[in-house]
């Protein structure tokens, strides 16, 4: 809820989702959601957008060329909720989630410099499913626990100006300190937890 909602009000958005890979559901499900009245339907990767969206592509329905290539049913279905643009997070198991957003509250399309951005953000999304899933990460947490009774908890670290915070799974998160300065050229990198297990 927190990326959606920082991305709607960073973008000024009417909608937003983020849909991810479920193994239980036959495509990619909605976790969090912004401005919706009903829950949306699952994104089939076998569809001929999540098709697209599969082989990593973004998909704007606003480009009458680009939405001419897909079932004009599915265009409307996606229309009908809202929906103009679908941005893949792509990492080395193929597309594990999808950023579904709507158009600016003035009625605008977005423009190239927002889908940037937004694909900076799935980026940085599939970076850290990459790492926490590497045979690296596994195989270090594996033996911390076998050898030590350690487990290894991989997070995100954002330097804002009110403190440092770790972000880990199911958006938990701590701060460590009260201030805090932005460390090298990045905000973010990715860092571990160890604790007795």
């Amino acid at each position: 809820d927190r990326l959606v909602s920082r991305v709607v009000l960073t973008l000024l958005v009417d909608r937003m989702a983020l849909l991810v890979a479920d193994e239980g559901a036959p495509g990619l499900t909605s976790v969090a959601a912004s401005g919706f009245d009903e829950p949306l339907a699952p994104l089939s990767l076998q569809s001929d957008i999540g098709a697209r969206l599969a082989d990593g592509h973004i998909v704007a329905l606003d480009d009458p060329i680009a939405s001419s290539r897909f079932a004009a049913e599915e265009v409307e279905c996606w229309r009908d909720a809202g929906l103009s643009y679908f941005i893949p997070c792509v990492s080395n198991e193929g597309t594990i989630a999808v950023l579904a957003l709507g158009r600016k509250e003035t009625g605008e399309p977005l423009n190239s410099e927002d889908t940037a951005l937004l694909s900076a953000v799935a980026g940085q999304i599939a970076a850290l499913q990459k790492f926490q899933n590497s045979p690296a990460a596994v195989g270090m947490a594996q033996h911390m626990k076998r050898s030590f009774g350690i487990c290894v908890l991989f997070f995100q670290i954002r330097f804002h100006p009110y403190g440092i915070v770790l972000h880990g799974p199911r958006d938990w998160r701590l701060t460590l300190c009260s201030k805090a300065r932005k460390i090298g050229r990045e905000n973010l990198t990715i860092g571990m937890l160890f604790f007795q297990c």
